[in-house]
């Protein structure tokens, strides 16, 4: 491994390790991440912005102690350098076509959304595509978990953006769609 001389470089040796194929070393690498981030705190918002989309993609892993570290390591991003840092890196994870990164990623999302505070100061515009598309997912967990983020996504990216992304989809898709957000 080679050596490290500034942040920088930890998160370029650091984000590599998150898609490991070794599940010790990914798990490791999770924690790790997870611990510096609660260390650091606010400052590491330029860090949790870097790792974000790593950090989500692990939730699509099929061993379930991966994916509750991902969550883990999620939360600890969130609570370092809150959730509007992360929220730029989910829209890639989330146009994923795989359901179980999509049902974990917008379930740890709901589960943010409670706080009302916490959303009051969001920039949602980045997901709003990507939660629409959720929205006609085959999986049923993913569509309740897209469903629940609507309100929220309504009101911080307003009413107009999110008809506007529909536009994207297909006709009866989109038919499907907007009574959902209306």
């Amino acid at each position: 491994m080679p050596t490290v001389r500034s942040p920088a470089d930890l998160t370029a040796s650091l984000k590599p390790r998150l898609a490991d194929s070794n599940k010790i070393v990914q798990g490791l690498a999770l924690d790790v991440v997870a611990r510096i981030a609660t260390g650091m705190g606010k400052p590491f918002d330029k860090h949790s912005r870097i790792f974000a989309a790593a950090v989500a993609g692990v939730l699509a892993d099929q061993k379930a102690n991966i994916r509750a570290a991902g969550i883990i390591t999620l939360s600890a991003m969130a609570d370092a350098a809150g959730l509007d840092t992360l929220i730029g890196g989910f829209d890639k994870p989330l146009e994923s076509q795989n359901p179980i990164l999509r049902k974990e990623l917008l379930a740890w999302l709901e589960s943010r959304f409670v706080d009302q505070e916490v959303v009051a100061t969001l920039d949602l515009t980045p997901i709003v595509g990507a939660v629409i598309a959720c929205l006609e997912d085959k999986n049923s967990d993913v569509r309740k978990s897209a469903t629940a983020l609507l309100p929220a996504i309504v009101s911080r990216a307003g009413y107009n953006f999110v008809i506007e992304q529909t536009s994207r989809l297909k006709p009866a898709s989109r038919s499907t769609v907007l009574p959902l957000i209306e």
